[in-house]
C-alpha cells in the first residue's frame, strides 16, 4: 500500500517500510454474469388466472461497497461490526484491525476480497392474479370484465448480502460492472387494475 510512507514510500499495513510494491492483488472473478435467462407461466382455473415470471442470473461476483461503508474503521456512522474487528494476535474475525486515521479503511477507499460476493439470483420479478366476472353486463357493450392484482419484484432468493445483486452504482456502464454501493434498490410495486372488453 502507498500507505503514510510519504511519495514513493510503499508500506505493509503496520507502517513497516517494503522496497517494492508486493503483487497481491488478484482477480477473484468476472463481474458480469455467465449464465442467465427467465421462465414464466399462467395458470387458470374456471374464472380465475395466476401469471408469474422468474428472472435469474449468475456467475458474477459483486463487489459490495455498502458492507465496506458499513465496516469502514474511520470514526463515523459504522455497522456494529467494527465491534468485532480483530484487536489481538489469536483474535478469529473477518474484519481487519481498526487503524484511526487510516487511508485504506477496510474496503471502503480500496477493494478488499472480504467485500466480494456472489452475484446469483433467482427474482419473482412478475405474479399477477386475476378473476374474470362471468355474466352479462347489459345494454353497456361490456362483453367481459376482468379485475387484477400485481406485484413487480415480489421477492428475490440470493446469497448476496447487499441491498440487490441486480443493481449497479454505475448502471449499465460495461467498463464499471459489479460494484454495488450505497445505491437503491428495486423498488416493489403493487398494482390493481381492471380489464374491460367491448
Amino acid at each position: 500500500y502507498m500507505h503514510l510512507g510519504g511519495p514513493n514510500a510503499w508500506t505493509f499495513l503496520d507502517g513497516t517500510p517494503t522496497t517494492s510494491v508486493s503483487s497481491q492483488q488478484q482477480i477473484l472473478g468476472n463481474t458480469l454474469p455467465t449464465w442467465y435467462g427467465g421462465f414464466n407461466n399462467t395458470l387458470k382455473y374456471k374464472g380465475f388466472d395466476l401469471g408469474v415470471n422468474f428472472t435469474f442470473s449468475g456467475g458474477n461476483y459483486i463487489y459490495n461497497g455498502s458492507k465496506a461503508g458499513l465496516r469502514d474503521q474511520r470514526v463515523w456512522n459504522n455497522s456494529v461490526e467494527v465491534l468485532n474487528s480483530w484487536k489481538q494476535a489469536g483474535d478469529v474475525t473477518d474484519i481487519p484491525k481498526a487503524v484511526y486515521g487510516d487511508n485504506i479503511s477496510n474496503g471502503s477507499s480500496f477493494l478488499i476480497s472480504e467485500n466480494v460476493e456472489k452475484g446469483d439470483f433467482l427474482r419473482l420479478q412478475t405474479a399477477t392474479l386475476g378473476y374474470r366476472i362471468p355474466g352479462s353486463f347489459g345494454k353497456t357493450g361490456i362483453t367481459s370484465m376482468r379485475v387484477y392484482v400485481q406485484v413487480n419484484n415480489a421477492f428475490i432468493l440470493t446469497k448476496y448480502t447487499g441491498v440487490d445483486p441486480e443493481i449497479s452504482t454505475n448502471g449499465d456502464s460495461n467498463l464499471g460492472s459489479g460494484i454495488e454501493r450505497n445505491t437503491i434498490p428495486q423498488g416493489r410495486q403493487f398494482t390493481a387494475g381492471l380489464n374491460l372488453s367491448f
